[in-house]
C-alpha cells in the first residue's frame, strides 16, 4: 500500500512537473512574441520617420536651387550620395546625399536599432529593378534591424521629380 501511494505521489509530481514546464515554456514564447512585435512596429516608425526626413529635401543636388528639364540634367548614377562637406543628414540637402546612409537609434526599451538608407534611379515601369541610367524616379530603401525583430524590415518609397 506503501508503495502504491508513492507511485501515485511521484506520478502527481511528474504530471505538475509537466504542467509547470509547458506554462514556463508558453510564457516565454508570448513574451518573446510580444518583444518582436513591439520591435517590427517601433522600426516600421523609426523607418517612416527616416523616410519623410529623406523626402523633405531637393530631389537632386542639380534641383537644389534650379529646375531640371531633362534626366540628364542630373546627378549620374555613380555619383548619388554625400559630396563633400556634408558629414551629418542635417546637412545633406537633397534626397540621393541619403544613398549608403546608416544610423543607430537607442532606445531605452528596445535597446539599438540599425537604420540603413539606399537611393537609387528606376523607371516607371520596372520600379523594383535600379536603373543605371538617370531617370526622373528615384527609389528609397530602408533597411531598419534590432536584436528583438526575428527578420530585417525593408520600406520603399518612390520620389519623383
Amino acid at each position: 500500500m506503501l508503495s502504491t501511494e508513492r507511485l501515485l505521489i511521484i506520478g502527481g509530481l511528474i504530471l505538475l512537473s509537466i504542467i509547470v514546464l509547458s506554462f514556463n515554456t508558453n510564457s516565454l514564447e508570448q513574451t518573446s512574441n510580444n518583444l518582436n512585435n513591439e520591435a517590427m512596429i517601433t522600426g516600421v516608425s523609426l523607418g517612416q520617420s527616416l523616410l519623410e526626413e529623406i523626402s523633405s529635401r531637393a530631389f537632386d543636388e542639380k534641383t537644389v536651387s534650379t529646375n531640371a528639364s531633362s534626366p540628364n540634367d542630373l546627378t549620374v548614377p555613380p555619383n548619388l550620395g554625400r559630396e563633400s562637406g556634408e558629414i551629418i543628414s542635417t546637412q545633406f540637402d537633397d534626397i540621393d546625399d541619403f544613398h549608403r546612409f546608416s544610423r543607430n537609434d537607442s532606445l531605452p526599451r528596445l535597446g539599438v536599432f540599425n537604420l540603413r538608407s539606399e537611393v537609387y534611379y528606376v523607371n516607371t515601369n520596372t520600379p523594383n529593378t535600379k536603373s543605371n541610367v538617370r531617370t526622373f524616379n528615384k527609389r528609397i530603401d530602408i533597411k531598419i534591424s534590432n536584436i528583438y525583430m526575428a527578420d530585417t524590415l525593408t520600406l520603399h518609397k518612390i520620389l519623383s521629380y
